[in-house]
């Protein structure tokens, strides 16, 4: 249950980007995320994911971002140094 008013205006998205990616996670015939209304803002979180992908997964991911259909797009992420 989402508190603090954002119930109704919040989707939460569970998806293993590491084999659909982005778009296959918000794929009409698969996400909840049907509905999508692309002419609100978007706010997509990326915690504890980036360095277990390959360099290629992690482009694809940012380039998916970068192309959503909404007017404005707000990106969060974790992200390590490599050794």
């Amino acid at each position: 249950m989402l508190d603090h008013g954002l119930e109704g205006r919040v989707q939460l998205v569970p998806a293993d980007l590491s084999i659909e990616g982005l778009p296959g996670a918000l794929a009409p015939s698969t996400s909840p995320l049907s509905v999508l209304d692309s002419s609100k803002s978007t706010f997509v979180v990326a915690e504890g994911l980036l360095m277990y992908f390959e360099e290629a997964r992690v482009r694809a991911l940012l380039m998916a971002v970068a192309n959503f259909p909404a007017p404005k797009i707000r990106l969060v992420m974790t992200s390590m140094e490599r050794d």
